[in-house]
């Protein structure tokens, strides 16, 4: 939605000249009350019932700087909301291509989520500043919610989120698919080959070490177009544990800026990489029951594995300072886990 007060104008421009500036001052108080205002009373700010109680940091914030904002309503007592911000001065790192920035992340949220009857928190709204670039997301706070794999009995809370996985990605329906379409990233051929070529790039300070690195890069480019074979879905593209919230039965993925049209397997690989193969398989299963009600693909175990690989190589093309930090480790199991895959692949 669009909001056009002075107070929000203003506060913008403030957040632009100091890049660093903390939450409390990227916001205002008499500012985000004016924005939650125009949100919450459907465009009618007057009409607004409420005040704001509380502020309180998120302490998970990551990319972008977010809040718990606590609201006294006349018809409901302290109403929680998540807020996170893009000041629009900060240069955004968009992973090379794979995320969409907070403005996206709100459109994935009005334009697709509320369409599906999937667990995601409310969404009340977004805004953008077009002179500045500034945005605000509001969400639902979620009340009691754990990160999935720091939840108690987590193998099992694992599983669940595995086959709302599952379920997301069997809910997307052709209409579902063709209103995505119309605006989310889409993971094509130049997507995936990008990885690989940054990733062969990357490693080559240490190709001597690792000397498995090119081939893989080049059995994953060969490899691109039989994963493309899979059906196309919607997926949350960074699919991991710690994009993951759980409260009792019900789960909770967050964090959609890179939300895109591609193969659920890339979502599946992201969720258990990284994890001992005893309680992947159990994840596997899982996502593969909610998916394929009627039959697993015959060649999942390929394609599977081809996806794996694009994970690995999603990590080390990201940042070459990182990558070449990681190989430099006692256990640099990403190159490992490559190997591993190369060779069972081959």
């Amino acid at each position: 939605m669009e909001t056009n007060t002075n107070e929000i104008g203003q506060l913008f421009l403030v957040a632009q000249r100091s890049p660093c500036i903390m939450y409390t001052n990227l916001l205002n108080t008499a500012a985000l009350s004016s924005l939650l205002s125009s949100m919450l009373s459907g465009g009618e700010p007057d009409d607004f019932p409420g005040r704001i109680v509380s502020r309180e940091p998120n302490p998970y914030s990551d990319t972008y700087t977010s809040e718990i904002v606590t609201l006294d309503l006349e018809n409901r007592i302290n109403v929680r909301l998540f807020c996170k911000y893009y000041d629009g001065a900060m240069r955004r790192d968009l992973g090379h291509g794979h995320r969409g920035g907070l403005s996206y992340e709100g459109e994935v949220y009005r334009r697709l989520l509320s369409k599906l009857e999937i667990s995601v928190p409310i969404f009340y709204g977004a805004h953008t500043d077009h002179h500045s670039g500034a945005t605000v997301l509001v969400l639902g706070y979620i009340d009691g919610a754990t990160r999935v794999h720091k939840a108690p009995q987590w193998i099992s809370r694992m599983t669940m989120a595995a086959r709302w996985l599952g379920r997301f990605h069997n809910a997307t329906t052709e209409v579902i698919l063709e209103l995505g379409r119309q605006f989310l990233i889409r993971y094509d051929r130049e997507y995936y080959v990008a990885w690989s070529n940054r990733t062969r790039l990357y490693t080559t300070p240490v190709h001597t070490r690792f000397p498995w690195i090119p081939a893989a890069c080049d059995y994953f480019e060969d490899s691109v177009d039989y994963l493309l074979r899979l059906q196309e879905t919607v997926i949350h593209g960074k699919f991991n544990p710690k994009e993951v919230l759980i409260r009792g039965e019900d789960v909770y993925p967050v964090d959609w800026e890179s939300a895109a049209i591609g193969v659920g397997v890339i979502d599946l690989a992201m969720f258990v990489d990284g994890w001992p193969c005893e309680e992947v398989r159990q994840w596997v299963r899982a996502y593969q029951n909610a998916r394929w009600p009627s039959g697993v693909p015959h060649d999942f175990d390929r394609l599977f594995d081809i996806a794996q690989l694009y994970v690995q190589m999603r990590w080390l093309g990201d940042h070459s300072e990182w990558t070449v930090r990681v190989a430099e480790t006692d256990r640099p199991w990403r190159f490992q886990k490559v190997r591993a895959l190369l060779e069972q692949m081959s």
